[in-house]
């Protein structure tokens, strides 16, 4: 996984996989342009959304590796889930094989304070995502109050999670979140 997040980077490109014909063929007709056939728009909020021939093949290259890749991180949020207790860090839980660990989004009240010392060890982390959709601006929802929703976007705080991740460095941050 990338430092941004993503289990395969290739451009901004990017796949989907279903057995359901139905959202198949949606995301075909979303793909490119919203078109069921050339020239002809069926369905709103269409897009260009096709990969060049380059970024094709490192895809295809990079796909097998893609279930062992899932593995790992599974694994190493299994070690996080099994090896952090402090106190006030809450992790989550239930990573069975349907699961790919994409994130490892901890919950800590006091999640800044958390994060500096992360910072001070060494340790990235990011916040997916501190302003909830019902807050954004491109949204007209702004009066809509879902309190839990807010407090959790307060509280967030992702871990790296990603199969280049060494042991040691698994461990540093283990390590580093029990001693904050």
């Amino acid at each position: 996984m990338s430092p941004d997040g993503k289990f395969i980077t290739v451009g901004d490109g990017g796949a989907v996989v279903t057995r359901d014909a139905d959202v198949a063929k949606t995301i075909r007709t979303l793909r490119q342009y919203g078109w069921d056939r050339k020239y002809h728009v069926a369905r709103r909020h269409g897009r260009n959304s096709r990969l060049d021939e380059i970024q094709a093949a490192v895809l295809t290259a990079k796909l097998p590796s893609l279930d062992d890749w899932n593995s790992l991180r599974r694994r190493i949020a299994q070690r996080y889930t099994d090896e952090i207790s402090h106190p006030r860090v809450r992790c989550p839980t239930g990573f069975g094989d349907d699961h790919v660990a994409h994130l490892y989004v901890v919950r800590c009240e006091d999640r800044e304070a958390l994060r500096r010392h992360l910072d001070s060890e060494g340790i990235a982390t990011d916040i997916h995502y501190p302003v909830p959709d019902h807050c954004q601006p491109a949204f007209d929802f702004h009066s809509a109050r879902l309190p839990t929703t807010e407090r959790l976007a307060g509280e967030v705080l992702t871990l790296p999670c990603f199969p280049e991740m060494a042991e040691d460095e698994i461990t540093h941050v283990i390590r580093a979140v029990n001693a904050w």
